[in-house]
């Protein structure tokens, strides 16, 4: 094991692996087994998965289920992807912005020239000493 993180991953290539998962499914796969009355053993398989908020179940067919564990592997890939790029997100968002000012206006008003003539205040009468009020 590394004592050094590893530097994190630009986002293009973040989207190009995810881009790239073919046909993730999800869900579990459960085995199950069940004797014949003849007393043989009879295995098969089910997906097991939400759908619309409800519990759904369904029998794999022995000649897809290669097909169905590459899906399930490729779906928790994907959601490993997607946490690496929520994160690169959320790191870009929180990074100080040096080029972008963060409110126009404030940012026009220091870029305005100062005019070398006397502010209306200063040039106009003094008031009186604090004494006299």
């Amino acid at each position: 094991m590394s004592k050094h993180p590893t530097p994190p991953r630009d986002k293009k290539a973040i989207q190009a692996d995810i881009l790239s998962i073919q046909k993730p499914i999800a869900g579990t796969l459960s085995t199950l087994r069940r004797t014949l009355k003849n007393g043989q053993q009879k295995t098969y398989h089910i997906l097991q998965r939400s759908h619309q908020g409800k519990h759904a179940s369904s029998y794999v067919p022995h000649g897809q289920l290669e097909a169905v564990k590459k899906g399930i592997e490729n779906r928790k890939r994907l959601e490993l992807l997607m946490e690496e790029w929520l994160e690169a997100e959320t790191r870009d968002a929180l990074a100080p912005q040096n080029h972008v000012p963060q409110d126009p206006a404030a940012e026009a008003k220091k870029k305005r020239k100062t005019s070398s003539t006397a502010s209306p205040r200063k040039s106009a009468k003094p008031s009186a000493p604090p004494s006299c009020r």
